[in-house]
């Protein structure tokens, strides 16, 4: 640890004065630029940490639904700003936005495999800079150089920064709360009106990045009400301090007091359902506002979150950082200082409110890093300038904060629950708890020690051991720069076992599946080019909606969806059209169906380019050429011909292409594809897999017929498939003419599924009949 800094001789004790004094000399304290050394290495900091989430980040091949859908609007805002930031009916997350508005850029600039590279180092950029405001909070607080770079380095290399390889939203949440603490600090420390409005812009920008940061709201009034009442009031009796306060806080921060009492009012309203337009309910979506619930079971779960925590900043940051804060709170000795515990407790304190109704996901603590990262690094300043021969009291007060701190992390470390072995996805969203159930558990087994007992007794040696360093005169400042380097030793090997295990495994990028490869139509098609996807056959049901949701994750070509009638889940991005494809007979012309009495005659033609599930049972027969297949899932690309039209069209099948029992299937040829000579149709008959066994009892009659005569009957066996071939005769009509073809199973069975289906009718075609010989 270096000398003290001149910000920390500025903030230094003031028992001479009275309280609230020299508040002209705390600002000038505080407005000291950064050294460039301070610079060099925060900006070494924060390249090298983008560098490495960057390296894993273009290892991961896969994605996750909340990722999806954060990226769809990301690609909305691009192509609807400003007035798709507030289009309702998509963003069900409530009012959470930034990270979505950050990552639009990308869309609106690059297309394909090059947007998705440039969102990730975005991400990893927005996350490392979370060290910016936990190094200027440190230094303004008075901590050392290298104290400021510890606790930033922590902040970094904590096991959670693994979703900064993600498209989630902690990317620009986990810095707007580091910006938090620091506005908050400024304001308890020296309130004036421009800081007080940086830290409610500071709280809104949270707010605007994670909704469930609405939590962590309380930490501004409650921290300038704790510093005024702990320090700015501390040479006044209790008596005197209570009829103070009102007015301290009234006339040193206006602005909080008043914002705090309207957030209240506006709460109790909310929660009695007596506030209009849906309360505060309207700003937090689909999160909700937190329930009452038992406290036991809310202890539990508060437990359960320190102890990520604890794990996650390398164990003994939680016990010493709380050492110190308890005596900054207990006995404070400069504002700075107190400020500085008030708000590392405060906000551990607001994370956990904010955690009321989340899950067991690590990444929703991820905040408490920057508290206990500070706190840890102000305890480590504290030891190596500690007083080798403290006074009585002095010393018999650290061990009682060092007990009762090693006591509170024992308790939640002992009862701590670990994550099943089998799941893969444990290593994102476990990543400091799998570390020590896979790497440090399974190696304790050997010598019948689980690890919940071994970090117990870490606990307990580092908490002696750091007592007894503190008397010792050679043993201060060893012990604080062992603690130092254990620490952040253990947070980058828990991080880096965390990226390799999770990219190498279920993130791991297969063949095939690197986004070069998953953003093909890019390559194939121009830049404007409209490429719809078709909702058909198997394209339109829900089994399909994971293929869409891919497909639209990786190609930014795909901008509507088309289908001859309504389907529950269009295959289209977010605001992106869905449009109704009608066909006419007999030519078998596409058009698409005004949807407004004011788009009749001047509607969109049909896209030159169609997205089709590549299945044997598609109902309907473009006249297209193939272009491009989906390398990994079962699409291919088209280019219609023009004019747009069909050969031919099926009803009266599922959309596995299964026949109804009772029902003919009916296949109508169009004109155009009857042109030029004699024409044929031919299919499949295919016996379907019973529920109770793939075959069932005797054989099932069907007939085939295309009219004049033309009539093919046959009986189908279990496991039998037939291919069937007719002649077309075409019927005259205005217009031209259409033949159609119907075909009868007599015959029902129950499906996998539970449904009651007949045969299925596969590979449809129109085509020139064979000559006979």
């Amino acid at each position: 640890m270096s000398s003290p800094t001149p910000q920390a001789t500025a903030t230094a004790p003031q028992s001479s004065r009275p309280p609230g004094a020299g508040p002209a000399r705390r600002r000038r304290a505080l407005s000291v630029r950064p050294s460039l050394l301070d610079a060099a290495l925060l900006g070494a900091l924060v390249v090298a940490a983008t560098c490495l989430y960057t390296f894993y980040a273009l290892k991961i091949g896969s994605f996750q639904p909340d990722e999806w859908y954060y990226m769809e609007l990301a690609r909305y805002i691009a192509g609807h700003f400003p007035a798709g930031l507030w289009q309702e009916g998509i963003y069900w997350r409530g009012i959470q936005r930034i990270d979505q508005l950050v990552l639009a850029a990308p869309f609106a600039l690059l297309r394909g495999a090059s947007v998705y590279e440039a969102a990730h180092v975005i991400q990893a950029l927005l996350y490392a800079s979370a060290a910016i405001p936990v190094w200027l909070l440190a230094r303004a607080a008075g901590l050392s150089r290298w104290a400021r770079a510890l606790a930033a380095a922590i902040v970094l290399l904590a096991p959670w920064a693994i979703v900064s390889t993600s498209f989630l939203a902690e990317g620009a949440a986990y810095p707007a709360y580091a910006w938090v603490l620091y506005t908050t600090w400024l304001a308890a420390r020296g309130p004036t009106r421009r800081r007080e409005l940086l830290a409610l812009l500071a709280l809104a920008a949270a707010a605007f990045s994670r909704t469930a940061l609405l939590g962590i709201a309380p930490i501004l009034p409650l921290a300038v009400l704790w510093q005024q009442w702990r320090w700015e009031l501390r040479g006044l009796r209790w008596r005197a301090r209570i009829a103070a306060l009102p007015r301290a806080l009234w006339s040193r921060a206006p602005i909080v007091t008043a914002i705090a009492l309207l957030g209240l009012a506006a709460l109790l309203l909310s929660l009695t359902n007596l506030m209009p337009g849906g309360g505060l309910g309207a700003l937090t979506g689909s999160y909700g506002l937190p329930q009452r619930s038992a406290l036991s079971g809310l202890l539990g779960r508060y437990a359960y979150y320190l102890s990520r925590m604890a794990l996650g900043t390398g164990v003994i940051a939680l016990p010493l950082g709380l050492a110190w804060a308890l005596r900054a709170l207990v006995r404070p000795r400069e504002g700075g200082g107190h400020a500085l515990a008030a708000v590392c407790v405060l906000g551990v304190g607001v994370v956990l409110l904010s955690l009321v109704q989340a899950g067991q996901d690590e990444r929703y603590v991820l905040y408490g890093a920057a508290p206990i990262a500070l706190a840890f690094a102000a305890e480590l300043q504290a030891q190596w300038r500690r007083s080798p021969a403290p006074g009585r009291r002095a010393a018999l007060a650290r061990a009682l904060g060092l007990g009762l701190a090693a006591a509170f992390a024992i308790a939640v470390l002992a009862d701590v629950s670990w994550p099943p072995a089998e799941a893969e996805y444990d290593f994102f969203a476990y990543p400091a708890a799998t570390f020590y159930a896979r790497a440090v558990g399974t190696r304790l087994a050997s010598v019948h020690v689980g690890a919940s007992a071994f970090l117990v007794v870490v606990v307990a040696v580092a908490a002696v051991a750091w007592l007894l360093a503190g008397i010792v005169r050679r043993m201060t400042r060893p012990a604080a720069v062992l603690a130092a380097a254990a620490t952040l030793l253990l947070c980058a090997t828990e991080l880096v076992y965390s990226l390799q295990k999770f990219t190498t495994g279920p993130a791991a990028i297969a063949d095939g599946a690197e986004p070069e490869a998953r953003s093909w139509l890019e390559r194939v098609v121009r830049p404007g080019t409209r490429v719809a996807a078709v909702g058909i056959g198997l394209g339109a049901g829900h089994e399909y909606v994971p293929i869409w949701h891919t497909t639209e994750f990786w190609n930014t070509a795909i901008d509507e969806g088309v289908a001859f009638r309504p389907w529950e889940v269009p295959p289209v991005p977010f605001g992106a059209e869905g449009r109704l494809l009608a066909v006419q007979s007999p030519s078998g012309r596409l058009s698409i169906v005004p949807q407004t009495t004011t788009e009749a005659g001047h509607t969109p033609p049909v896209p030159r380019y169609l997205l089709l599930s590549r299945q044997d049972m598609n109902p309907y027969g473009f006249v297209a050429t193939p272009v491009a297949n989906d390398p990994v899932l079962p699409l291919s690309l088209v280019r219609l011909s023009q004019p747009a039209r069909l050969q031919w069209s099926l009803s009266g099948t599922s959309p596995e292409g299964f026949m109804s029992p009772r029902g003919p299937a009916i296949a109508t040829v169009y004109r155009d594809a009857l042109a030029g000579g004699a024409r044929c149709a031919s299919f499949q008959l295919i016996a379907p897999v019973t529920y109770n066994g793939p075959t069932f009892p005797g054989s099932w009659p069907y007939v085939v017929s295309a009219g004049a005569g033309q009539t093919v009957r046959g009986r189908l066996a279990a496991q039998q498939t037939r291919q069937i071939e007719v002649r077309l005769l075409p019927r005259a009509m205005a217009g031209g003419g259409l033949a159609r073809v119907t075909v009868r199973v007599h015959g029902s069975a129950r499906y996998v599924n539970g449904k009651i289906v007949s045969a299925r009718l596969a590979g449809f075609e129109a085509h020139a009949c064979a000559r006979r010989r």
